[in-house]
This record gives C-alpha cells, structure tokens and sequence, in this order.
C-alpha cells in the first residue's frame, strides 16, 4: 500500500477523504485545509500535493476556523469540501489553467440557519448534496449551464431531502453515484442508510 503523509504542521490529516480516477483529497479541517494528489503512474503517488485548497482571509492568510476539510469528495472535474461550523461548502472547479485554485469556487449555503451544515457530503459532475445531521437533512445542488466561469454551479438550492424520523439523525454520511440518479444516506444512530433513486420528473424517491 501507499502512504501519503501531510506537510509538516498539518494535524488531523486524513479526517476525511475521496477518490476519483487517479486523484484523490485529503482533509485536515484543523489546518483549515485539502491536499488533492493525483497519481503519477499506476502505484505509484507523489508526496506533494498537487493542490492545496483553503479559503484566504483579507489578508491572504488560511483562514483555519469554521473546520473546513472535515467532510471531502472529488468527481472527475470538482473538489467539494466542508465547513460545518461555518454551516457552507466550497466547491472548487478547475481555472482556464486546468488545475484547482482556493479562488476558483462556489460557496453552497443553507436558505435558513441549519447547524452542522457542511458535516457531509458528495459530488458528482452534475449534483452536490450537503446534509445537516442534526437538522436532518440533505441539501441537493444541481449544475445547470455552460462548464464556463464558475462551470454552470450556483447557490440556487435544487431539492431537500428529509428524514422520515425526527427522532434520528439523518445525514451522518451520504455519497452520491457518478451518475447522479442514486444517493445513499446514512442515519447512524438508527442503525440505517437511506437509497434515494431520481425519477423521470427529477424527484428523489
């Protein structure tokens, strides 16, 4: 196996991860940020990241509060990670270079206060779904558009998935198919994961 060791400073490496096609994405929400890695050849990984991903403060320092990096995932052209106690989600898309910039992004907020926003979730090239678990809930953003600018992705939410109990707490883990028909949500206090299958009409069921 391969092992991949953070820059020195860097604490809670590995708090979260994702994988997709030969890239991958760390979290250390402590540090405030993400690593991608993307493979060099069949096993074998380079030790420096190919991006590092964070959110600059007006003075251009990483901004380390808000736990950003505690939740990741990465499809073939984006990196979605989360900032729970901010209650947002960062969505970076690749610049006119090709690679990942901490400005080239999308923030996804909550249309009300929701705590834990941000505490888990997935991307695929078309949707991303963040869930609250103490609110219960999963928040479903869907791409629309031209893969220009800010690639067809807004703040404009598309669906909201409930739990079906308030006693639970829905949205623990959640991941999303490549496709972007299916969603699996976890409930761990009720010993549960939740499939959801997109209807004709865009519904999720």
């Amino acid at each position: 196996a391969n092992h991949i060791y953070p820059l020195t400073g860097v604490d809670v490496f590995g708090i979260a991860t994702g994988a997709y096609a030969g890239r991958i994405v760390v979290g250390a929400n402590q540090a405030g940020r993400a690593y991608v890695y993307e493979r060099v050849e069949p096993g074998h990984w380079p030790t420096e990241p190919s991006a590092v991903l964070y959110i600059p403060t007006d003075q251009g320092y990483v901004r380390t509060l808000g736990n950003f990096g505690v939740a990741v995932d990465i499809s073939d052209l984006y990196v979605l990670v989360g900032a729970n106690e901010d209650r947002k989600a960062y969505l970076f898309y690749p610049g006119t270079d090709g690679k990942w910039h901490p400005d080239s992004r999308v923030v996804f907020e909550p249309p009300l206060p929701t705590t834990d926003f941000g505490i888990a979730l997935s991307v695929c090239d078309d949707f991303a779904v963040i869930t609250s678990n103490l609110a219960r809930k999963a928040f479903i953003y869907r791409r629309s558009g031209p893969r220009s600018g800010t690639h067809g992705w807004t703040n404009t939410l598309d669906a909201v998935i409930d739990a079906y109990d308030d006693r639970i707490f829905f949205g623990s883990s959640v991941s999303i198919a490549p496709s972007g028909t299916d969603i699996i949500i976890g409930a761990d206090s009720n010993n549960t994961a939740y499939i959801f299958e997109q209807d004709a009409h865009g519904h999720w069921l």
